[in-house]
């Protein structure tokens, strides 16, 4: 019985500038975005959190302490966050996060 060799026609996934079906995204060092609210918006900002979560592929987790951590998954989610975030009006910072 002879095996049948598969050819692969997708491009090969590199480490460095990933290439799948010809469009080349964007390597991003894992950052997180931690958001702090006052008393007064803290329930904007939850709700924007569950806004995000429902609508995009954003993940973003509220705390206990008027805070929120938002995880982008490349550079273009991490500026539409932080425009977001600017145009709400929420004191933010961006960390990078432990890997």
């Amino acid at each position: 019985m002879q095996r049948v060799k598969f050819i692969n026609t997708a491009p090969k996934i590199r480490k460095r500038g990933v290439i799948y079906k010809f469009r080349r995204l964007k390597i991003m060092k894992k950052e997180v975005i931690i958001v702090r609210a006052n008393d007064a918006t803290v329930a904007k900002l939850y709700e924007l959190v569950k806004h995000i979560n429902d609508a995009t592929s954003i993940r973003a987790y509220q705390s206990v302490d008027n805070e929120c951590v938002v995880f982008p998954n490349d550079e273009d989610d991490k500026s539409f966050v932080e425009s977001l975030l600017t145009e709400r009006g929420f004191e933010f910072r961006v960390e990078g996060s432990l890997d």
